[in-house]
């Protein structure tokens, strides 16, 4: 088969995925625990995912199958009122909440948001980035949330994911403020700065994970995060976190040496031949959330 062929095999199946994932979202099981309100403020919750940056809820379904209670967070209002059809059975157990809100270090009434017709992962707060991509964009009013009021309603999570096109470093410098920290962090590769922040919050190892290589991977059995659950993970997914994530943990030194010299230079240049992109998943202490 041609490289080309290959290509639009997997992308077919890709979308052919998608739909069944839709289709049949009423065999996963709910998870046991409702997300509920902390019992102090910003009080550590063992069994809670924080997504932020729903976009086609691909990664809030995963982590849903994995028996974790879910709060998304999504600016695209098109993309939340798609996902509160499809995960209306979970918003009504209480084991899901969207917020259609940006999220970011300060909390404000509305911001333009930039929705990117070209690709819904490409949008954003910031310009540049939304405005991507040659079918054009639309520009919202959006509420943003700040990390602080998010952690404070809901709790701490045992996980964050992070994937807000460009305000996750903001995210990342505004949780040093907060009193506990989740068990594990990811976010998308944005410099050495980035890694030197999350080792700042108290970040004890660190993994480079290529997003393009996701559909090949294969969740342990028995699961070393919640439930075992088989699931396909598209490209460009976050994928699996915390110990499920491929790869060995690394130290920040030997982390950031093996980034700076063979991904992405002090200056910010991208110097691997990978053509993929990247997030950089950080753990913390367990005493938090044990």
């Amino acid at each position: 088969m041609s490289v080309s062929l290959t290509y639009f095999a997997k992308r077919g199946f890709r979308r052919f995925y998608r739909s069944m994932n839709e289709q049949l979202d009423f065999l996963v099981p709910l998870p046991k625990q409702v997300i509920g309100s902390p019992s102090i403020p910003f009080e550590p919750k063992r069994n809670l995912v924080i997504d932020l940056g729903m976009n086609d809820g691909s990664d809030t379904l995963f982590y849903l199958k994995k028996g974790f209670s879910v709060v998304a967070v999504e600016a695209n209002p098109d993309l939340c009122d798609r996902a509160s059809r499809r995960f209306s059975r979970f918003i009504d157990a209480g084991t899901l909440s969207i917020l259609n809100q940006g999220i970011s270090d300060a909390a404000s009434t509305s911001l333009d948001f930039y929705v990117n017709h070209t690709r819904s992962e490409w949008s954003s707060f910031i310009a540049e980035i939304g405005t991507r991509g040659n079918k054009g964009h639309s520009v919202k009013q959006v509420q943003v949330i700040s990390v602080a009021d998010l952690f404070s309603q809901f709790g701490t999570p045992y996980y964050l994911k992070i994937d807000v096109e460009g305000y996750d470093r903001r995210i990342i410098d505004a949780i040093a403020s907060l009193p506990f920290r989740p068990r594990f962090i990811s976010a998308e590769e944005g410099g050495a700065v980035m890694i030197d922040g999350l080792h700042a919050l108290g970040a004890i190892a660190f993994k480079l994970v290529d997003q393009t290589e996701h559909p090949t991977i294969k969740l342990p059995n028995p699961a070393l995060e919640g439930r075992f659950s088989w699931h396909y993970f598209v490209a460009g997914s976050s994928g699996p976190f915390g110990e499920e994530t491929p790869g060995p943990w690394m130290s920040y030194k030997e982390f950031r040496e093996l980034y700076v010299t063979q991904y992405r230079n002090e200056e910010g240049r991208w110097i691997s031949a990978s053509k993929g992109w990247h997030d950089i998943h950080a753990k913390f202490e367990a005493t938090n959330h044990s």
